[in-house]
């Protein structure tokens, strides 16, 4: 187990790592996107990261304006908003400002990608939409962190669950592992989705 009151992400100590160095490591959406955007067009909103670190990293470090173009033409691309590159982020649907906030935490190629709330304010369509890509990162590599309370998402989609109460790690484990018990939920305020309570019973008259 690591030290007590010490986190580690990468290899560095987030409390006392320079802002440019965590944002190398990690990637993080709020949970409103138009909280995050700063920039009056999507390309330039994807390409603030990059010319940010450009402007403040050592030389060695620093990539070509080049790549940066080439790097945010990829992006787009990928999040289906290359016909978007001129627009304001603020004009963009709802969906595109989803797929737009997760585009700028990724163009710096982090390792982690932190999610606050992903699917509040979502349709079930968007929702979808964002949980497959959330998939496919986490194919490719890229650890996923999501803070929710919707517990159907995370019965859903997740790997292994940390269940927070009153400030404090109240449970910890593999996500099927904590839903086989829904005492585990309730005695931290949480109340489990109607089929997860129905499994959750059934399993526990397995066991007995």
């Amino acid at each position: 187990p690591p030290p007590k009151r010490q986190v580690d992400v990468d290899g560095i100590d987030p409390g006392r790592a320079a802002p440019r160095d965590l944002a190398a490591r990690i990637g993080f959406v709020f949970q409103n996107p138009e909280h995050q955007f700063i920039a009056h067009t999507v390309f330039d909103e994807l390409a603030h990261g990059l010319i940010l670190r450009q402007a403040q990293g050592p030389k060695s470090e620093q990539i070509t304006d080049a790549e940066v173009t080439e790097r945010v033409t990829e992006m787009l691309e990928r999040f289906g908003l290359a016909h978007k590159a001129d627009v304001h982020p603020f004009l963009l649907s709802g969906g595109e400002k989803r797929r737009l906030s997760v585009g700028t935490a990724l163009i710096t190629r982090p390792r982690v990608l932190a999610l606050d709330e992903p699917t509040f304010g979502q349709d079930r369509a968007r929702a979808t939409e964002l949980l497959a890509l959330l998939q496919s990162l986490r194919a490719e590599g890229t650890t996923i962190v999501i803070v929710t309370h919707d517990l159907q998402l995370v019965a859903e989609h997740t790997t292994h669950t940390v269940i927070l109460a009153d400030g404090r790690v109240h449970a910890s484990g593999r996500t099927a592992d904590l839903f086989r018990d829904e005492q585990t939920f309730t005695s931290a305020g949480l109340r489990l989705p109607a089929l997860q309570r129905v499994l959750a019973a059934h399993a526990k008259g397995a066991e007995a």
